[in-house]
């Protein structure tokens, strides 16, 4: 494959990943502690998830739909309308 005005080659030193491993890396955000229990954490996450999930509620069951706008506007009705009581 070449670009358009270049050879092939220059095209392929653009495409060349460089990859330092002598680098020190300065900073890492989001660390986890390794005293830390995984299933601990994880059960944290599913609370948060399940939290998020019951505040955005809206009817359930099985609704037809002639078009997707149609769709869309009774799915996003209803978000308010649950935004609206929290």
């Amino acid at each position: 494959m070449k670009a358009c005005g270049s050879s092939s080659k220059d095209y392929t030193l653009l495409m060349a990943t460089i990859v330092n491993l002598e680098e020190n890396i300065g900073k890492t955000v989001g660390r986890r502690h390794e005293d830390e229990d995984p299933f601990v954490l994880y059960s944290k996450l599913l609370k948060v998830s399940g939290d998020l999930v019951s505040k955005t509620a809206h009817p359930r069951g099985v609704v037809k739909f002639k078009t997707h706008e149609e769709a869309d506007a009774w799915r996003w009705n209803n978000i308010l309308k649950a935004a609206r009581n929290h």
